[in-house]
């Protein structure tokens, strides 16, 4: 796991997910709330693809603040 918080403030943060990772543990980690991974989605869709369920090893999320 890699979490990078740039100089640049609020709603620059990303996470590089690893094997096993799911969205809702993304949310877990950057929000303590997992329920909040569709915000997650939302901002990487391009990057994830139509099924969100399905995340690749070594994707640089963008979170949003």
């Amino acid at each position: 796991m890699k979490l990078t918080i740039p100089h640049g403030g609020a709603g620059s943060a990303t996470y590089v997910t690893s094997a096993g990772d799911t969205l809702w543990h993304v949310a877990e980690v950057m929000y303590n709330d997992g329920s909040r991974w569709p915000e997650i989605y939302k901002a990487n869709k391009k990057l994830i693809g139509d099924d969100p369920e399905k995340l690749g090893v070594g994707l640089e999320l963008r979170i949003p603040a």
